[in-house]
């Protein structure tokens, strides 16, 4: 079993081979770990899996009106509330 040493040694070397073209990250990975052969496939099957999991995690802009609103006038309502005034800003998102 890989210790957390390990898992981070994978998680900053599949991060740079996710970083090259996709012809180039197994042998980016097997001249990384070419000699520990436990370490290669695990990053091997990271690797794998995140190709497989395509892009379900990137924004489609579907969904409910109320998941895709970017900004709401103060002085406006949202559903059933008014907006009043714009709290604060951050990277995930605009507080009122």
């Amino acid at each position: 079993m890989m210790d957390a040493d390990g898992w981070n040694k994978i998680d900053a070397a599949v991060d740079a081979a996710l970083a090259l073209p996709l012809d180039q990250r197994t042998m980016f990975l097997t001249q990384r770990f070419g000699g520990d052969a436990e370490t290669l496939n695990a990053a091997l099957k990271v690797i794998a899996a995140v190709e497989d999991s395509g892009d379900f995690l990137e924004p489609d802009g579907e969904g409910p009106p109320s998941l895709i609103i970017d900004t709401v006038d103060p002085g406006g309502r949202f559903g059933a509330w008014a907006v009043e005034d714009v709290l604060g800003r951050g990277g995930m998102g605009v507080v009122y």
